[in-house]
C-alpha cells in the first residue's frame, strides 16, 4: 500500500508525520503546478469547483509516481466537499486508474466506520502507538499555525520581509524533519526569537481579514499567494480559519 493525499497548504507536513509514525509508505504528489491544474480540469466535470480539480490533478500525478491508495477526508459541511471522494473515485475508475480511495468521515458522523478504516490502514499497530502518532502530528499542526500567524504579523512590519520568509521556510523544513515534540517546540521558539529581533518599520500596517472556503484560504496556489502579495505590500493579513482549528473540528 502506497498512500497519497492532496495538497492543502502545509497540511502535508502534518499528515506525513502521522502516517510515517504509523509505519505507512507515502507517495507525496509533486507541488501543485500548472500541470496539476491542466490534469484536474481535463478529467473533472466542468461545473466542479477549483479545489476538486486540484485534488484530481494531485491524485493523477501521485499515481504516476507509484501511489495506489488515496487518503481523503469526508465531510457533512455546507459545500460539496463531502461528495468529492465518491465522484473522484468514479472518475479514476473511468480512466482506468487503479487507486483505492480510503475516506475518513468525521468521527461524530460514524465513529465505528472511522475506527474500521484506521484499523484497515494500520494493521496490528497498537492504539497507544496511534495515540502517540496523532499527538505528534497535532503538535506539528499547532506549530505550523504559530509560525504562519507570526509570519503574517511581522511580514508587513519588518524592513527585510524576504529575509523573514527565508527564516519561515527554514523553520517549516525543520518542523517537517523534527523527530519529537520537544524538537518541534525548540524550532518554533527559535523562529519567534529571530522574528522579534528583526528591525521594524515605524508605520502601522493596514489590517485585512481573509475569509472564505478552507481549501482556498490555506492553499497558496489556489488563492494566487494572496497572503504573501498583500504582506509584501505592507498589509497585515489575518485568516478566518487555521489548520489546527479545521482538524480539531
Amino acid at each position: 500500500m502506497k498512500i497519497t493525499y492532496p495538497h492543502m497548504g502545509n497540511v502535508c507536513i502534518v499528515i506525513k508525520a502521522l502516517l510515517t509514525d504509523l509505519g505507512l509508505e507515502l507517495v507525496l504528489p509533486p507541488p501543485t503546478s500548472r500541470r496539476t491544474v491542466e490534469l484536474g480540469v481535463r478529467y473533472s466535470h466542468e461545473f466542479a469547483c477549483f479545489p476538486f480539480k486540484l485534488n484530481m490533478g494531485n491524485y493523477l500525478e501521485a499515481y504516476e509516481l507509484g501511489a495506489d491508495t488515496i487518503l481523503m477526508a469526508g465531510g457533512v459541511g455546507p459545500c460539496r466537499f463531502g461528495y468529492y471522494a465518491q465522484v473522484q473515485q468514479q472518475i479514476l475508475e473511468d480512466l482506468g486508474v487503479k487507486m483505492e480511495m480510503v475516506v475518513l468521515e468525521p468521527p461524530d458522523v460514524s465513529f465505528h466506520e472511522v475506527k474500521d478504516k484506521i484499523l484497515y490502514l494500520i494493521g496490528n499497530i497498537s492504539w497507544w502507538q496511534v495515540f502517540k502518532a496523532v499527538r505528534f502530528a497535532w503538535s506539528k499542526a499547532r506549530a505550523i499555525d504559530t509560525i504562519e500567524e507570526k509570519l503574517l504579523y511581522f511580514r508587513p512590519r519588518v524592513k527585510e520581509p524576504i529575509k523573514l520568509e527565508g527564516y519561515f521556510r527554514e523553520t517549516l523544513k525543520e518542523i517537517d524533519e523534527a523527530a519529537d515534540r520537544r524538537e518541534v517546540e525548540r524550532v518554533v521558539n527559535s523562529f519567534l526569537k529571530k522574528s522579534e529581533i528583526m528591525p521594524q518599520l515605524s508605520m502601522k500596517p493596514l489590517k485585512v481579514g481573509l475569509v472564505g472556503e478552507i481549501f482556498t484560504l490555506l492553499e497558496p496556489f489556489a488563492n494566487y499567494d494572496m497572503e504573501r502579495r498583500l504582506g509584501l505590500l505592507g498589509v497585515e493579513v489575518t485568516r478566518s480559519v487555521w489548520l489546527s482549528a479545521w482538524i480539531n473540528e
